[in-house]
């Protein structure tokens, strides 16, 4: 039932949100390209689109560990997958970026 939240859904009628609608997790990829992701804290680019791997360390010398899930998300884009019916929030590809 918590899915259904609106914390846990998109805002459609939010011009700043990226949602991208694909067929499958094939077509999500081809769009993605190879350049990675960006990292919506340390800004670096990430090979994951859920977890930051870039090896950047931030002010306390800790590399960033950041998810794209969870309570504190931050900037990035969703993509909603039509064959499984399902929303994803991910780091936004660099191939996307405007």
């Amino acid at each position: 039932m918590n899915y259904y939240q609106d914390s846990n859904q998109p805002k459609l009628d939010n011009d700043k949100s990226d949602i991208r609608i694909f067929n499958n997790e094939r077509e999500a990829k081809a769009s993605f390209g190879s350049s990675g992701f960006r990292c919506s804290t340390c800004k670096g680019i990430s090979t994951d689109p859920y977890d930051c791997n870039s090896g950047i360390k931030n002010s306390n010398g800790k590399v960033c560990n950041w998810k794209s899930y969870g309570l504190l998300t931050g900037v990035g884009s969703y993509i909603f997958l039509k064959n499984k019916m399902i929303i994803n929030f991910i780091f936004t590809p660099i191939a996307w970026e405007k």
